[in-house]
């Protein structure tokens, strides 16, 4: 990667096809496919139209027959990683490879069998050589897809300068000529400071695949304090991306010496059915970041403001949990919808109410009142009733008394996190409970499911950012997009 061009500078490492020469390491799946690897080439990998990872291995090989001996079932896909060398210097291994066609053509005036195999790969890592000097990680930089468009939310700029030059050695004399050089000035950069280091969130340039989404970097320096951890990477994505309104899909990552070389490199496929079609939704924003011109700074101050809120949460492990639902309910058809965003708020409530400081508010009486009163149920219960078959199970249930319903658990939940729930929230749940038990009395026209599931959306996010003690302006999606305060 010494060689490295400017699309492997400014995007991820398969912005462009690269080529995997042999020698080959390959284990047991290509010996059950029956493929002689010795006769294998080249392999081929590349972006297909949605992004997804794809290989070809090329070359002159013999299908071989091993019998019986370590043959599938038919019908069994077989996942299965494969070494090679790529750039001549790097090692590049390509995880869970698995074979989709493989084609053979035998060349008579050649006398040799030409064959092609066409492969899906979750992901692929590259990186140098045993035997050459080891270089010193200076940066890390993650590849997103899923980037808003606006440019409003980056508040500084990227000054890009390139000179092209030309020398002429001969024996009587020696010529440079310089025939070209181009400077660009634009605003695509936002440095985010956090936990005594930082990043930079950058708009990557458009020229570079796939023109259907947006894209951007979030780049780590050890100039900025340190390279933080994969845990904490995790974190700034994804509340850069539920502040930005977007679900933030990582394809890659790559990492530099000081020198600005990459020294290895990282990619995988998005983690997303029909890629396509989640990068062209709409923004959805809860925080005005970046839809209204003139506050461009709102993005930099509240990820500031909330990051280190976000990592240091008891919250935080269940919000990285439910943001899938949250993000998924986008994008499912809205009888699926409601119960995912309504599967996101209740898994939300939970966790609130396990945290020891907030059990008290998830009954309607103190424990220990209650259990006194216990003991006088309990009594009643013994003398009352008859031995039988359900007396114990009876007796068991009179603890339950004192746990609050599940509208009056919402009521408490919403209450304490200072959130409005009214006769619009309580609609909205309601209608979960018509997909989850079948109770539809005439309620699930499209109007009233579509409706349900924006408060419910709006429920879930509000939440979050009363989680990690937000105070200011959201939209209001609900409300014709109206900015109102949280308190």
């Amino acid at each position: 990667m010494q060689d490295t061009n400017w699309s492997q500078i400014e995007w991820e490492l398969l912005s462009e096809e690269i080529e995997l020469s042999p020698p080959w390491k390959a284990d047991h799946f290509f010996n059950t496919f029956c493929l002689d690897m010795d006769g294998i080439y080249k392999i081929q990998i590349w972006r297909d139209e949605e992004y997804m990872l794809r290989a070809k291995l090329i070359g002159n090989c013999v299908i071989t027959d091993q019998g019986d001996e370590g043959a599938l079932e038919r019908g069994v896909i077989v996942q299965s990683d494969l070494k090679g060398v790529w750039d001549y210097s790097y090692s590049a291994k390509l995880i869970q490879c698995f074979p989709e066609l493989a084609t053979t053509n035998y060349l008579l005036q050649e006398d040799r069998t030409a064959v092609e195999c066409t492969m899906g790969i979750s992901h692929i890592k590259v990186k140098p050589h045993k035997s050459l000097p080891k270089q010193k990680r200076e940066s890390l930089v993650e590849w997103c897809l899923n980037a808003p468009t606006s440019t409003v939310l980056y508040v500084d700029s990227t000054e890009r300068k390139v000179k092209t030059k030309l020398q002429k050695k001969r024996d009587m004399c020696e010529d440079s000529y310089i025939p070209n050089r181009q400077s660009q000035n634009s605003r695509d950069t936002v440095y985010i400071a956090f936990e005594k280091t930082g990043c930079y969130i950058s708009q990557v340039p458009e020229q570079y695949e796939p023109r259907w989404s947006g894209k951007l970097s979030i780049e780590y320096r050890k100039k900025f304090g340190y390279v933080p951890d994969k845990k904490t990477r995790e974190a700034v994505r994804e509340l850069a991306g539920f502040l930005m309104g977007r679900d933030l899909k990582l394809i890659g990552r790559t990492e530099y010496s000081k020198s600005g070389f990459a020294i290895r490199a990282m990619a995988q496929n998005p983690q997303s059915v029909n890629i396509v079609k989640v990068c062209r939704l709409c923004n959805q924003e809860i925080v005005p970041v970046h839809i209204y011109g003139n506050e461009s700074l709102n993005f930099k101050e509240t990820m500031e403001q909330l990051l280190p809120r976000y990592l240091h949460s008891d919250m935080r492990d269940v919000i990285q949990k439910t943001l899938p639902l949250y993000w998924s309910s986008f994008v499912l058809y809205v009888d699926n919808a409601i119960p995912v965003i309504a599967s996101a708020i209740e898994t939300l409530q939970k966790a609130w109410f396990a945290l020891e400081e907030n059990e008290s508010v998830s009954v309607y009486y103190p424990k220990t009142k209650f259990r006194e009163l216990k003991k006088d149920l309990i009594a009643i219960i013994d003398e009352k009733l008859e031995e039988g078959p359900y007396k114990n199970a009876v007796r068991n249930k009179v603890d339950q008394l004192n746990q609050m319903s599940v509208r009056d658990k919402n009521e408490s939940f919403f209450a304490q996190l200072g959130i409005t729930y009214g006769e619009r929230e309580i609609q909205a749940i309601r209608m979960r409970n018509v997909f989850a038990h079948g109770d539809t009395n005439g309620k699930t026209d499209a109007g009233n499911m579509i409706e349900a599931i924006k408060v419910l959306q709006l429920l879930y996010a509000k939440s979050v950012l009363k989680l990690l003690g937000y105070e200011g302006e959201y939209i209001d999606w609900c409300d014709g997009g109206t900015r109102k305060t949280v308190y």
